[in-house]
C-alpha cells in the first residue's frame, strides 16, 4: 500500500520503480534476501520528512489497511489483553505501517524494522538488524527479558514459514492461515492450526441474507400501505415503513442488537 501510494502520487522515479521491482523479483526467486528489499524501499525515502510517512501511514490505515484485519484477530487480541497478557506486534514492516494498527487494537508493544532518521528526514538506510526471520526472534527475546515474559508460556500467531525462528522459541506456536510450507511444518510438529475466514468471500447464506435484508424495504412499505389508507396520513406510511424496515432488515440479515440505555429514549419527550 505504501509503495503503491508513492508510485501513484508521482514520488518515485523510473529508477526507483525499477530498483524496487528487481529487488522484489529477486526476493521471490531466492536470489535477494529481505535486506535487499528493505534497502531498495528505504532508498526511495531518502530526504523524505519522517512526519510525511507518519501521516501517510495514518491515512492508508484508515482507508485501506484497517479493513484487512480479521474480526477473529481482533477478538483474539482482546481476549489476551483481558487476561492481562503482555501483547506485542512483531513485524518486518516499519512503525509507520504498524503503529496505527497497534493503537487500533490496543497493543502497547511494537517490535518492527526501523529506518534511519537524521534531522527529521530519512537517510535512505535502515537500522540493522531488520526485524525479519531470526531478527524477530531476537527482538522477542529482548522484550521477554525486559518485561519478564515466560516464552515457554507464550503464544505466537503468524501465517508465514519465514517466522519459524520465532515459532521455535515459544511454548505455544499458533500458525494462523498458514502458507503451504508452514502448514506442512505445523502438521509434522502437531502445532494447532487456526483459520480465519470471515473477511473472505461470503457464502450462500450470507448472500441470501443480504438480499433479503435489502429487499425487505419494499415489504415494509407494503405493510404500511393499509395504515396510511385507514388514517389518510401519508406520514404514517413513512414512519411505519422505516421502523419496520429496521426491525425486519436486521432480523433477516441475522444481526442481533444489544441495546443499553433504552430508557433514555422515553425519559424526556418529545425528542428528536
Amino acid at each position: 500500500a505504501f509503495w503503491r501510494d508513492r508510485l501513484l502520487s508521482g514520488q518515485m522515479s523510473l529508477s526507483d520503480v525499477s530498483e524496487n521491482l528487481l529487488a522484489f523479483v529477486g526476493f521471490q526467486r531466492g536470489r535477494v534476501g529481505f535486506s535487499g528489499i528493505l534497502a531498495a524501499f528505504s532508498g526511495i525515502l531518502r530526504g523524505t520528512l519522517e512526519q510525511e510517512l507518519v501521516e501517510t501511514g495514518e491515512r492508508l490505515f484508515e482507508s485501506e489497511l484497517a479493513a484487512l484485519v480479521y474480526p477473529e484477530s481482533r477478538a483474539l487480541v482482546t481476549a489476551h489483553l483481558r487476561r492481562g497478557h503482555t501483547v506485542a506486534i512483531v513485524s518486518a514492516a516499519t512503525r509507520y505501517q504498524i503503529e496505527p494498527l497497534a493503537r487500533d487494537l490496543g497493543i502497547e508493544h511494537v517490535l518492527c524494522t526501523r529506518l534511519e532518521v537524521e534531522d527529521g528526514k530519512f537517510t535512505g538506510r535502515y537500522v540493522s538488524p531488520a526485524c525479519w526471520g531470526e531478527g524477530k526472534a531476537s527482538a522477542v527475546r529482548e522484550l521477554s527479558s525486559q518485561y519478564g515474559v515466560d516464552l515457554e508460556q507464550s503464544y505466537f500467531y503468524s501465517d508465514a514459514a519465514e517466522d519459524l525462528p520465532l515459532f521455535e522459541i515459544v511454548g505455544r506456536p499458533r500458525p494462523t492461515n498458514p502458507d503451504a510450507r508452514l502448514e506442512r511444518i505445523a502438521e509434522r510438529r502437531a502445532w494447532p492450526l487456526r483459520r480465519f475466514k470471515s473477511r473472505g468471500r461470503p457464502g450462500v447464506a450470507e448472500v441470501v441474507r443480504t438480499l433479503l435484508a435489502t429487499t425487505s424495504g419494499a415489504t415494509a412499505f407494503l405493510l404500511g400501505l393499509p395504515l396510511a389508507f385507514v388514517t389518510g396520513r401519508p406520514k404514517e406510511l413513512v414512519d411505519f415503513s422505516i421502523a419496520a424496515w429496521g426491525d425486519l432488515g436486521t432480523a433477516l440479515a441475522g444481526i442481533e442488537l444489544a441495546v443499553e440505555g433504552e430508557q433514555h429514549l422515553w425519559s424526556d419527550r418529545p425528542a428528536v
